[in-house]
């Protein structure tokens, strides 16, 4: 029966786990019958006493087990192993005596107590850290939560930030951990504060990467200029335009870091390129000049050696002068004794003392001339009109003083001495106007210059194609432009058969819309103005700087949103001299002005520029025409633009009005941008048909500029191009008057 009672305990033990929610009424019940059995059993005392001696020692072991455990530092193991000693007090270990079994159990549960009492000890200490834990983790939480970065500007700025978190999220951690149950909601708002900052810094670094890629395509774009304009031979313009690259690359942001070598090579060898070119014809051109040096210095011997001449002979020694050529930096004092001379003998001449200063005068701008000393030029035009100014405000207050007589008699001495004073000041007036015109005009035409003090983008062509509307009906008027971009070299004259790159873009344009007028080309505009002989009126395309050619009129340009007033001198601006140039203009138009600019912002900006100018000011806007016009018979309303999905392309300095002229039309368009003058190639065409195959809607076109569509009419088969036109917005008259009233007075 004893082997069967065993068994079944060894069933028992075999069988499992039973739910946690049953195991201590099972385990009750299961000892309630086990104890009954050794109280039943009818077994001999001795053997009984001897089983429950066994069950005793084991039991007092688990006791002793159980005491140690109280002494564990680590409460955890320490409850865990109990846990273990009560199964086996349970499940393991058979009873003992009645007497012994309230006094062992109380034993047992004594030490298990401890180590309970240890571990809730444990616990109540856990809870008082983890609330420490907690706080400390809530407060670098408020820090991450709190971080400013509204100010975070550049890559550097993100980089200190980025740091500062990061030590932020390792103060964090190094705080210490929680439970799952305590943690989870602290974890949660622990992510939630770094996924702000990241959303911050990903955002900006997503703007970014759109900008460099944005910088890259400047770039490249300035590398096509360079490389399209690196032989170039129009040597002035072509430095200027350089110089201005340069410092546009200069003021563009990083790039993507990949491209950043090989875009800077490609970069520095165009510009190389061309500055090596220029250098050598430098040194080549002074070693021609150099040669002349012997010449001019015996030619100065030679008049040093006469002590009296006759105008003829003055000239004559003057005519020689020129015709050895451009004096050498080095040697230009050789021009001041020349003409120093050239005064000396002028005195002996029996001419009136105006005559003589006026000769004078003469040599001394041809002097300044000769050796292309702009300041100086600029400087005497100054002074002159300083004086014109000064004269005619003595006259008047002249004239104001003699009013004060009006009831005395003519040959009042008083009234005769200002009389005199009034006309020896007017006669004085006609003298320096007679200086100032042969400052301003070498030519017996009218000749109208239209330029800026900036590099490009402020409307030249428009206001020519002005100048010609105002003029051409009533003289024989001819356009002279430098041709920018042309392949040719020298004088060439527009006609039927002339492409944009023999002339030019622009002077193709002018004699397309206005065959009835001549156009001509010619990187020497003196020698360009010798050859218009027919001509009775010429306009000079982009001249405001060419000092050679002294027009009668100068019409100066600069952009409402670009003021020449606020800009600075290349390199660090984009201005092409120094803003006192403004002052050899006759006339500012203040170009590009917004379509709805009011009296203020009109009165406001005359302000910025009486700075420097004290003439006529005068405000224009670019009027787009109602119909865009084609290379085939299309024509499209533009008020039927928006329906079309449109592929831009230009190729000019500045297209951002025209941009802002679309988004009003709520024009859908892609803009594909390209360097001013640029020629285009057969893998640009292809690249612009591609994008044009690339747009999904069924009404599409390719549209670009009048000046554009000059160049790309031919190259691509349908093409809409949007004409504009100057119109002025206030005294459109009193401009249009100037301008008359000077061709009339100069033919």
């Amino acid at each position: 029966m004893y082997k069967t009672f065993r068994a079944l305990q060894d069933r028992w033990r075999e069988i499992g786990a039973v739910p946690r929610s049953k195991y201590n009424d099972t385990w009750r019940n299961y000892h309630h019958h086990v104890e009954r059995f050794y109280d039943l059993l009818h077994l001999s005392n001795d053997f009984r006493d001897l089983d429950f001696k066994h069950n005793l020692e084991e039991k007092l072991k688990l006791i002793e087990r159980a005491e140690t455990l109280a002494t564990y530092e680590n409460v955890n193991d320490a409850f865990k192993e109990l846990q273990q000693l009560h199964k086996a007090w349970k499940e393991d270990v058979g009873p003992v005596s009645k007497e012994q079994r309230e006094e062992v159990w109380q034993k047992f549960s004594d030490a298990s107590k401890k180590v309970h009492d240890r571990r809730h000890e444990y616990f109540r200490s856990l809870k008082s850290q983890f609330k420490v834990i907690i706080e400390k983790k809530l407060e670098v939480i408020a820090k991450i939560d709190a971080y400013d970065t509204s100010n975070n500007t550049k890559h550097s700025d993100w980089q200190k930030s980025i740091k500062e978190i990061e030590a932020l999220r390792q103060a964090y951690f190094n705080v210490g951990k929680l439970p799952y149950a305590k943690s989870e909601e602290v974890w949660q708002k622990f992510k939630a504060a770094t996924k702000k900052f990241n959303h911050a810094k990903n955002t900006f670094y997503k703007e970014e990467k759109r900008i460099q890629q944005e910088n890259l395509d400047k770039k490249n774009a300035l590398i096509e200029l360079a490389e399209s304009i690196k032989d170039s031979e129009d040597w002035e313009t072509t430095t200027n335009t350089m110089k201005k690259i340069q410092a546009d690359w200069k003021k563009i942001g990083h790039v993507p870091r990949k491209f950043s070598d090989d875009i800077w090579k490609r970069f520095k060898a165009a510009c190389n390129h061309y500055f090596d070119r220029y250098h050598n014809r430098q040194d080549d051109l002074n070693k021609e000049q150099q040669a002349f040096v012997e010449d001019k210095k015996a030619l100065l011997d030679k008049v040093k050696a006469v002590d009296k001449a006759t105008l003829e002979e003055i000239e004559a020694f003057i005519a020689e002068w020129k015709e050895l050529g451009q004096t050498p930096r080095s040697a230009r004092h050789l021009e001041s004794k020349f003409y120093k001379q050239v005064d000396k003998l002028l005195e002996g001449l029996s001419m009136s003392k105006e005559e003589i200063a006026m000769l004078k005068f003469k040599n001394l701008v041809d002097g300044y001339l000769a050796q292309n000393n702009t300041h100086k030029l600029d400087s005497e035009q100054m002074f002159v009109r300083k004086k014109i100014d000064e004269v005619n405000k003595e006259i008047q207050q002249l004239e104001n003083n003699l009013s004060f007589f009006s009831n005395a008699k003519d040959d009042n001495p008083l009234v005769v001495k200002v009389q005199d004073d009034i006309n020896e000041h007017k006669k004085n007036v006609k003298i320096w106007k007679k200086k100032l015109k042969y400052l301003r005009t070498s030519f017996d035409k009218p000749i109208i210059a239209v330029g800026n003090l900036s590099v490009g983008g402020t409307g030249k062509t428009p206001q020519i194609e002005y100048l010609i509307r105002l003029l051409k009906a009533n003289y024989a008027l001819a356009v002279l432009s430098r041709g920018y971009g042309r392949k040719t070299k020298g004088f060439v004259l527009a006609d039927a058969t002339k492409t944009a790159q023999e002339i030019g873009d622009e002077p193709l344009q002018f004699y397309k819309k206005f065959s009835a007028i001549t156009v001509a080309v010619d990187e020497n505009r003196v020698h360009g103005i010798a050859q218009l002989k027919e001509a009775e009126v010429i306009l000079l395309d982009d001249a405001f700087q060419h000092r050679k050619v002294k027009a009668g009129f100068y019409v100066l340009l600069t952009k409402f949103d670009e003021l020449f007033s606020n800009d600075f001198v290349l390199p660090v601006g984009n201005l092409r001299e120094r803003r006192v140039g403004v002052k050899r203009a006759d006339v500012v138009v203040v170009t590009k002005c917004p379509d709805d600019l009011d009296v203020l912002q009109i009165n406001a900006t005359e302000q910025l520029l009486r700075r420097y100018f004290n003439g006529p000011i005068f405000f224009s806007i670019i009027k787009y025409a109602d119909v865009l016009m084609s290379n085939g018979e299309n024509q499209i309303a533009i008020s039927e633009l928006n329906k079309y999905e449109v592929l831009l392309v230009t190729g000019i300095a500045n297209p951002n009005q025209l941009l802002q002229y679309l988004d009003t039309l709520h024009c859908k368009y892609t803009h594909q941008s390209y360097p001013d003058h640029h020629q285009f190639t057969a893998s640009d065409i292809a690249k612009i048909n591609k994008q044009f195959s690339e747009l999904t809607s069924e009404k599409k076109m390719i549209l670009t500029t009048e000046k554009d569509f000059v160049r790309l009419s031919k190259k691509i088969e349908t093409l809409f191009y949007l004409p504009i036109e100057t119109t002025f917005i206030n005294r459109k008259n009193e401009f249009d008057l100037l301008i008359t009233d000077y061709v009339k007075s100069a033919l």
